[in-house]
């Protein structure tokens, strides 16, 4: 058996895919000697499974690992983000669901708090995002990777 960062059994953290959840490590093909997977760890979150590297990578191409054994947050850079909405019908608006995906224009609809305490922000054509933010004074964020890590 080879060295492990990640355990089977090992509570686990990924605030970028899942924020404020906490996981369990449920497989690590490493452990067990198969070096042939790319995405060896396996979680278990309550909303879903996802497969990470040995080092805790959601994508091969990713700088930061988001796997982590402690909680920590994500941090956006140029602009500072409220908790709840502020924003009125029409309101030209930027959104995005992972924070680093590029930023989308949209005109703002409704927003919608579930029980669970997540808002979801709707923009005219009925598409939901997970971060919503004011286009004025933020139009050089519409496009590129605007966050990193925090621990």
């Amino acid at each position: 058996m080879s060295n492990t960062i990640f355990k089977v059994g090992d509570t686990v953290y990924d605030e970028v895919y899942f924020p404020g959840d906490i996981g369990k490590v449920t497989a690590n093909f490493k452990e067990v000697g198969d070096h042939s997977n790319s995405f060896p760890v396996w979680v278990k979150f309550s909303n879903g499974h996802c497969r990470y590297t040995e080092y805790g990578k959601y994508d091969l191409s990713s700088k930061h690992p988001t796997l982590s054994h402690t909680p920590y947050e994500v941090v956006y850079k140029g602009f500072s983000q409220k908790r709840g909405h502020t924003f009125k019908p029409f309101d030209r608006v930027l959104v995005t669901d992972l924070g680093w995906d590029e930023w989308k224009l949209g005109i703002f609809s409704h927003a919608v708090t579930y029980e669970d305490y997540t808002t979801k922000y709707f923009i005219l054509g009925g598409t939901s995002w997970e971060y919503c933010i004011p286009y004025e004074g933020n139009e050089y964020l519409f496009s590129g990777e605007n966050t990193h890590f925090k621990k």
